[in-house]
């Protein structure tokens, strides 16, 4: 009878060290998930921070080349890219204004109301 509880009692302290080395094991992938979580999300917002300063970048340039600025012909080939886009963004705002009998501010580009005289956005004077 000592015997059969001996081996039970050996069985138990067994399962028992293989419990502890299992919830050790899944500890250490779970903090080690955690922790390149934590990394990955930190390269994400440090290329957040990249694509800001670029974009600032960009912009920058673009403002140069409205300017009269001169650049090589990859730089000025994507500003007259940029050049399209707001002439297509603006003919598109025109149509939208067209549609609620209202004008696009000429400063700003916000829509300005028929019966208004001022931009409710910038406050420029309604272009007649």
């Amino acid at each position: 009878m000592d015997d059969m509880f001996n081996k039970v009692k050996q069985g138990a302290a067994k399962a028992i060290d293989e419990a502890e080395k299992f919830t050790k094991c899944a500890v250490k992938k779970t903090k080690g998930a955690i922790d390149q979580t934590k990394l990955k999300y930190t390269v994400s917002e440090i290329e957040d921070k990249i694509k800001d300063v670029l974009a600032q970048m960009g912009t920058v340039i673009y403002n140069e080349y409205k300017n009269g600025a001169e650049f090589n012909e990859d730089i000025a080939e994507k500003c007259a890219q940029l050049d399209s886009f707001y002439d297509e963004i603006s003919e598109i705002k025109a149509k939208i204004a067209e549609l609620n009998n209202s004008t696009v501010c000429p400063n700003c580009g916000a829509m300005i109301g028929a019966e208004d005289f001022f931009c409710p956005k910038c406050g420029a004077k309604k272009s007649e």
